[in-house]
């Protein structure tokens, strides 16, 4: 995908991992450089933006209360 996002954050986590692709992520005002193999793991707190990205990836969101939700399966 190709992207130009306006920087935000939000409630859950997210963890991301360039399969292939380039472009730049912006992560509480320092720009990182997307490329394969990278992982970028986001908090709540952080303040992020995509910017010039073609890309492939993989998105993992999740709340911070994730254990609990298969608390109930062990």
């Amino acid at each position: 995908f190709n992207v130009l996002q306006v920087p935000h954050s939000h409630d859950f986590f997210e963890i991301e991992f360039i399969l292939e692709g380039t472009g730049i992520y912006e992560v509480d005002g320092v720009d990182y450089l997307i490329k394969k193999n990278t992982l970028f793991l986001l908090t709540p707190a952080n303040i992020h933006s995509l910017r010039n990205v073609d890309a492939m990836l993989i998105n993992v969101m999740f709340k911070s209360d994730f254990k609990n939700d298969f608390s109930d399966l062990a």
